[in-house]
């Protein structure tokens, strides 16, 4: 099952030179980097200048900081080089998030810029990097183009299995997760009141999420329950524009999969004139969670979204998301990260740029969904956990 869900089709992760909507420019390659405090040659700063003027003139200015974040491996040291402080090297990262109208891309903004400007870290760079979603973070990561990611402990199992989007590959072993992010539920909205059951969307044409994202798998997981899967006209953009194509009655409704409130979802509430509703999913919720043991159940509180939206609470079901890096990252690096994200300070700036955050914090420690998923702690969150007076369970160390 990859035919839409399948990160391999989306578009290729930012290379340099590609500024993202997060941050600055990013490179596609392995993501690990040292990089030397002293100054910069007269060529590495010409270099500087020439790939900040590029990003400038693509997008304009960026969110995620000084248009030098993303440009890691101008100094001398070489890539997989652990940093060192008595060396006076930094750690140049990354991490995958997803596209606008997502609530990973503001998770991704909000931890970059937390260690950019608040961690006190500063041997610790970061960048948030746009990407199609969380089924593209996770073989990013497995691939370590990026270093870290959000990825969803559903599309986690099958990863480790090479089942669902990744059967055609190898299973993967290189994800090891810092700690949980959000808990996620499929939301299916709809302006249209003749839609009352997933079956409804027989001929209709809806917006699944951009390819690579969990809205676009859970999508299929859905419609298939339904028995609507090739029935239905499928488009495959990002969130955002999906309400505008809903807004424009080129869609009828369209998918998203995270923790409420979903900036897409919001957006299309807050249509003038228009009634924005869920459309239930009580009927292929059994037959889903028989398929597909990697989901959990999932319920959006009644109107999370104000305005009485849903008009009462709407069973779902959905995963829980990880803060994920891949296996070659510093043991050092990843503790460090955690020790200042997870103070009371921390945690209240994540859910200040992205309130999903409260959801997965609620979810610690978490090793119950990785053992599910067959994914390792990273050891430096083995660590920091022990550190917390965690018991860790053998079958999550590595």
């Amino acid at each position: 099952m990859h035919d839409i869900a399948d990160g391999r089709r989306a578009a290729p992760a930012p290379r340099v030179d590609e500024p993202t909507s997060l941050g600055n420019p990013v490179k596609g390659r392995p993501m690990w980097r040292a990089t030397h405090r002293r100054g910069l040659s007269l060529l590495a700063l010409f270099a500087l200048v020439l790939v900040a003027c590029a990003g400038e003139g693509a997008t304009g200015p960026t969110e995620a900081g000084p248009t030098d974040d993303g440009l890691a491996g101008l100094g001398e040291a070489a890539e997989g080089e652990a940093p060192d402080e008595s060396s006076g090297e930094d750690a140049q990262l990354t991490v995958a998030g997803g596209g606008a109208g997502s609530g990973v891309y503001l998770a991704a903004g909000t931890v970059a810029e937390w260690t950019r400007t608040r961690s006190g870290l500063d041997h610790v760079r970061m960048t948030a990097q746009t990407t199609g979603g969380l089924i593209e973070n996770v073989r990013l990561v497995e691939g370590h183009e990026t270093d870290m990611g959000f990825g969803a402990s559903s599309q986690m199992f099958q990863a480790s299995r090479g089942e669902g989007p990744f059967e055609e590959e190898e299973p993967y072993e290189n994800l090891r997760a810092l700690f949980p992010a959000w808990e996620a539920s499929t939301q299916v909205v709809t302006f249209d009141p003749e839609i009352e059951t997933i079956a409804d969307l027989e001929g209709k044409r809806v917006n699944l999420g951009p390819p690579g994202s969990s809205s676009a798998a859970s999508a299929e997981v859905a419609l298939r329950a339904a028995g609507v899967w090739d029935q239905v006209e499928k488009e495959v953009q990002d969130w955002s524009e999906g309400v505008r194509l809903m807004q424009d009655n080129l869609v009828d409704a369209f998918f998203v999969a995270g923790p409420p409130p979903f900036p897409a979802v919001q957006e299309a509430v807050a249509v003038q004139d228009r009634d924005a509703r869920f459309v239930p999913m009580d009927d292929v919720i059994p037959d889903i969670l028989q398929e597909h043991p990697e989901q959990i159940e999932a319920t959006v509180a009644a109107d999370a979204y104000g305005g009485g939206v849903p008009s009462e609470d709407y069973p779902s079901v959905g995963y829980l998301a990880f803060l994920v890096a891949h296996a070659d990252v510093p043991e050092d690096v990843v503790y460090d990260l955690m020790e200042s994200i997870l103070t009371d300070e921390g945690r209240e700036y994540m859910e200040a740029g992205y309130d999903g955050f409260a959801t997965g914090f609620a979810n610690f420690p978490g090793f119950e969904a990785l053992e599910q998923a067959g994914v390792k702690l990273h050891p430096g969150a083995v660590r920091y956990w022990q550190d917390q007076g965690e018991e860790v369970p053998e079958a999550v160390i590595p």
